[in-house]
């Protein structure tokens, strides 16, 4: 990919597109000694009452962070402890000894640390760009919330080399989600599942990589959003917004990114009016660009594949003879029925599994084949061939046959697929004559049913 050099004219208009741009933020500061809590006053707020750090409802308690102020509602852009359960109250105190501290309504409970800073500060502030910082005497910068971003960079806000973007669980839940925006110190920008690192996991990527050069995100005040490389001219631009819109006299509009919960990478413009109107939020750009929720991988977990609803929601199913790992949350994955043997009182073995093939349609998967068969293999063939195996449980047929290893990832409708999926599933077959034991007579009603299933359509066409 090309990168996009953003002429020396073309940055001079966009900062000064902007006055604020370079010029002194305002605060609002805040002396050591100082402390909000959950039952008096509950943020310190910038000075244009944009942005508030302090306590937020979260669930039956509250959390810390800092937010936009959009209308009559809290857009959070950060979060101290996002993976620890709310408080139930307290305090937060700048106190004496220069240290940023949660303390609990129970004095016998033991508060929390927010801040990392390495010396102890003299004061705090929160800015008008959203930014809470603590200082030394010298007014020095000793630690920020936009040192340390979660899902959310604001402008003037980088995300430097080696750092990452987690996204949440929803809107209202921001413990650390299912994503993550990794900037890569090879100088790709990568989107993955938490908890992969190999690049078929990836779902969106930059395509800035092989250059030699460490790169930076960067979101300006007009909502440009771009890489750059601190010792060189590189630069690509990601977005860059409709300058004559975002400096309209009427409206102020604020900007962030955001690594969404579905694991869409989003820019956002609040747009604020000076006449009395409702603030509006727009999406201004968004990775993946198709906005293909199932593209986002790991949207269902392992062993199930992702369809769009209707209604545009994302739903999960499960592959034949497999199911949810937890009913109440089927974008956790599958796991196979097994049927714990056949057995019955019969010494003769006349009850004993079967297997059959399931073949599934117009999906892809993540192809993680463990065993190919010579490429003149046809797709009966690569059928018989799984079935025969006992260690098969699935096999792939595009243009030619691969023995598939558990569990299957990254699956999701795809009407232009040519793959087919050979599931192997098991049922007991049993005589009539004999008499089962409990274990026998439980395998052999679940799987009766499983019998009518496969009775009813022998293919799984997502069609």
């Amino acid at each position: 990919m090309v990168p996009y050099i953003i002429p020396l004219s073309l940055i001079l208009f966009i900062i000064q597109a902007n006055p604020s741009t370079g010029a002194q933020i305002n605060e609002t500061t805040i002396p050591q000694g100082s402390q909000i809590n959950t039952v008096g006053t509950q943020s310190w707020v910038s000075p244009s009452g944009r942005f508030a750090f302090g306590f937020y409802p979260e669930g039956e308690g509250f959390s810390i962070g800092v937010w936009l102020v959009t209308g009559a509602t809290r857009t959070i852009v950060w979060t101290a402890f996002r993976d620890d359960p709310p408080v139930s109250g307290g305090s937060i105190l700048l106190t004496a000894g220069g240290s940023l501290q949660w303390i609990p309504a129970n004095q016998g409970s033991q508060g929390k640390l927010i801040s990392a800073a390495p010396n102890s500060a003299t004061s705090a502030a929160i800015l008008d760009n959203g930014n809470f910082v603590l200082y030394d005497a010298k007014k020095q910068v000793l630690w920020s919330t936009f040192g340390s971003p979660m899902d959310t960079i604001l402008p003037g806000q980088n995300l430097l080399p080696g750092n990452q973007l987690f996204s949440s669980i929803s809107n209202t839940n921001h413990a650390t989600g299912k994503y993550r925006l990794s900037n890569q110190e090879d100088g790709n920008l990568v989107m993955y599942p938490i908890g992969t690192v190999d690049p078929g996991s990836a779902y969106w990527a930059s395509g800035t990589f092989g250059q030699g050069l460490l790169l930076t995100l960067s979101l300006d005040l007009n909502g440009t959003l771009w890489l750059f490389d601190r010792n060189s001219s590189y630069t690509k631009m990601l977005f860059l917004t409709n300058q004559s819109l975002s400096t309209s006299p009427d409206s102020e509009s604020y900007y962030r990114l955001t690594l969404d919960a579905d694991g869409l990478l989003r820019l956002y413009a609040h747009v604020f009016f000076k006449k009395g109107r409702e603030p509006l939020t727009k999406i201004e750009w968004l990775e993946p660009s198709s906005n293909d929720r199932c593209g986002v991988k790991g949207v269902c977990g392992p062993n199930s594949f992702c369809q769009v609803t209707a209604s545009g929601e994302t739903s999960c199913s499960c592959l034949p003879g497999f199911e949810f790992s937890s009913a109440n949350q089927t974008t956790q994955g599958c796991w196979r029925v097994r049927t714990g043997g056949c057995t019955g009182n019969s010494s003769n073995g006349d009850i004993g599994p079967t297997a059959t093939m399931v073949m599934v349609k117009n999906t892809s998967w993540s192809d993680l084949s463990y065993n190919v068969p010579p490429q003149t293999t046809t797709m009966e063939e690569c059928k018989a061939i799984c079935l025969s195996d006992c260690a098969c449980e699935i096999a792939m047929f595009d243009t030619y046959c691969s023995k598939q290893m558990l569990p299957m990832r990254y699956g999701k409708i795809d009407h232009s697929s040519n793959t087919t999926l050979f599931v192997k599933s098991l049922y007991c077959s049993a005589s009539a004559t004999n008499s089962p034991g409990t274990q026998g007579l439980h395998n052999i009603k679940m799987l009766n049913l499983i019998r009518r299933v496969l009775a009813s359509d022998r293919t799984l066409s997502m069609i």
